[in-house]
């Protein structure tokens, strides 16, 4: 690629996530795609699991064991995703750090299973490594993303501000296994669109017409939805085999989410749409016949239960109650 059409794409693409021009040009893809979906395979393994802890919060979350992951849609994040690696941008990276990686001394974690932290320099700027997959993800609060190799060192020992977090060395603990080990793994469909929403935490459309806003608040300064409640957000994904169901009670709207996907330029290829209003049905083409509901708010179903039959691909429904907690 040119690098002129290299600049354009990362203009396009830094309009949309938020990213310093310079991070988003790092991520452009080789063949002129923004770069928000393709990657390795160990990086669509972690971002997966990343999702399932992220879209499970507050005391409806089905997971096994516990997880704070999902406090990460609480702090100031700008998503730069590469090709195998996973750049967050973070207004107070050591925070964020806090909720990915164990620290101290004990065995049960709360932290993204199997994420340790591998190097890091003097400007809060942490590399860490996912033991199970070998994927990479760094935390960094510069937004250029320009980092001089030199500069980082191998950690060991405690921080400054005295946390001991855990390195490449330490093995996966029992209470990682078992999370590993016990939480079900969306099929490839309903996994591809989980992390097509990870990418794109930040996004939002250039002409106004929807954000995401970290699931956490609306960057356009609308209406709150019906059931929002500061202090009770809840998400919940739970499926099995094909069909798979998330529902939350805050932002974003629904309708953002399947715009978002359904964008020309920025969304996930391979969506089709059905449907208006309160109700969408989203199919991704060739993925086999596989479901994925998103609800805001109301009572969990089984994903699949009274939508729509989606004829062929992974369907994504976006329905919409009115009021209501997320049901338990």
């Amino acid at each position: 690629m040119s690098h002129s059409l290299r600049s354009a794409r990362a203009r396009v693409r830094a309009a949309y996530t938020g990213e310093h021009i310079m991070a988003a040009r790092q991520g452009v893809g080789r063949n002129g795609d923004l770069g928000l979906d393709r990657c390795s395979l160990p990086q669509q393994r972690l971002r997966t699991l990343l999702a399932t802890h992220l879209f499970n919060a507050g005391d409806t979350g089905v997971l096994v064991g516990s997880s704070i992951v999902s406090t990460l849609t609480h702090c100031t994040l700008t998503m730069s995703p590469r090709f195998d690696d996973l750049v967050v941008v973070a207004e107070c990276p050591t925070n964020v750090l806090g909720y990915l990686v164990p620290n101290g001394v004990g065995k049960d974690t709360a932290e993204l299973p199997g994420l340790r932290l591998s190097h890091l320099d003097d400007n809060e700027t942490y590399r860490l490594v996912h033991l199970p997959t070998g994927a990479r993800m760094t935390v960094t609060g510069r937004r250029r993303t320009l980092f001089d190799d030199s500069c980082f060192a191998s950690y060991s020992g405690a921080s400054r501000d005295g946390r001991r977090w855990w390195t490449p060395d330490v093995p996966l603990t029992p209470t990682e296994r078992d999370s590993l080990r016990f939480n079900p793994v969306p099929p490839d469909g309903v996994a591809q669109i989980l992390r097509a929403l990870v990418t794109r935490l930040s996004a939002r459309d250039v002409s106004g017409r929807w954000a995401i806003g970290y699931w956490f608040y609306d960057p356009l300064g609308r209406a709150r939805p019906t059931g929002f409640n500061d202090y009770r957000l809840r998400r919940r994904l739970i499926g099995a085999g094909p069909h798979w169901h998330l529902q939350w009670n805050g932002y974003p709207y629904p309708k953002d989410v399947t715009a978002m996907l359904l964008d020309t330029t920025a969304g996930l290829p391979g969506i089709n749409a059905t449907g208006t209003g309160r109700s969408f049905d989203l199919v991704l083409s060739g993925s086999g016949r596989k479901s994925f509901g998103v609800t805001r708010p109301g009572r969990v179903r089984r994903a699949g239960v009274g939508s729509r039959r989606v004829a062929r691909g992974v369907g994504l429904s976006v329905r919409v109650v009115r009021s209501g907690p997320v049901g338990r």
